[in-house]
């Protein structure tokens, strides 16, 4: 009987790595959705193609408020943009895809 519960103990071990794995290959082939978000601008650098922008709370990530840099999808969607101006913009994979003063 103990030699079962040890077969049976060790068949499980093995085969979570597996069922992880699987559930890692189906999570990462789903396609990353579009979440949209508000803060204010800190910084903008056109030579790395990152904002700094201190958020709002972010509710579809479960991220609190909190000041960080992102990439952005296109150096043209950096343009007029300046420390202290309000903005809404859409995240993509945490790059931001748009983004519009107000």
């Amino acid at each position: 009987m103990k030699a079962a519960v040890l077969s049976t103990l060790a068949a499980m071990a093995l085969a979570t790595p597996v069922a992880a794995q699987d559930h890692a290959n189906h999570v990462a082939a789903q396609p990353v959705a579009k979440v949209k978000a508000t803060g204010v601008v800190k910084g903008v650098d056109a030579k790395t193609n990152t904002i700094t922008v201190a958020h709002d709370p972010i509710a579809a990530l479960g991220w609190p408020a909190m000041t960080m840099s992102f990439k952005v999808a296109s150096p043209s969607l950096l343009k007029g943009l300046k420390a202290g101006d309000r903005v809404r913009f859409d995240l993509r994979a945490q790059q931001i895809t748009a983004i519009r003063r107000g």
